[in-house]
């Protein structure tokens, strides 16, 4: 049985002006249903660990003010807080979306959002890390994806270098500090 000419979303050339329209109104919703965040990307460093193959000192050099959509607005998701045997656990993760095409104006630097970078959102005061970055959800409405959906892990502060030129952001970085630098 064919589908229907008029409702079918192939071509691509022929639903352009229905993806925009579609992406506009995502935009739009985010703009107003959203809260303003900032996306962090982690910079490469050159100090490698030799046994393990992995950047040791994580820098964070730039933050960039973005709108995003908290998916579960009720509260926060994950295994919340509960003690072990290492004291008190606080696990709580977010679920944010954010347009394609805002993160591309935006952060002209990077194709996608990418796991290990960091999201500042002000409203919690609390760094989050992006773990996981789905590319694929909402399923291909009209041939287009308008969307990233961002698993993201409550960061935990471990003397990583922030130099972004954001007061809140560097004032979380005085405060959390457990070791100083001496200059010799």
């Amino acid at each position: 049985m064919p589908t229907n000419l008029y409702f079918n979303n192939y071509p691509a050339k022929q639903v352009t002006s229905e993806q925009l329209l579609i992406e506009d109104l995502v935009i739009e919703s985010m703009q107003i249903h959203g809260m303003d965040v900032f996306y962090m990307p982690r910079m490469n460093t050159s100090q490698d660990d030799l046994l393990y193959g992995e950047n040791t000192v994580k820098e964070y050099r730039k933050a960039y003010p973005l709108e995003m959509y908290l998916e579960n607005v009720t509260g926060m998701e994950g295994e919340q807080d509960f003690i072990s045997k290492f004291g008190l656990e606080i696990r709580d993760e977010l679920t944010l979306l954010v347009s394609r095409r805002r993160f591309a104006a935006t952060i002209p630097t990077q194709f996608r959002p990418n796991e290990g970078d960091l999201i500042y959102v002000p409203l919690v005061e609390n760094f989050f890390e992006i773990s996981f970055v789905e590319d694929e959800q909402p399923f291909y409405q009209l041939s287009n994806l308008p969307v990233y959906t961002m698993k993201c892990s409550l960061f935990e502060y471990n003397d990583e270098d922030f130099d972004t030129g954001v007061a809140d952001i560097q004032e979380i970085e005085v405060t959390e500090a457990t070791s100083e630098e001496v200059p010799f």
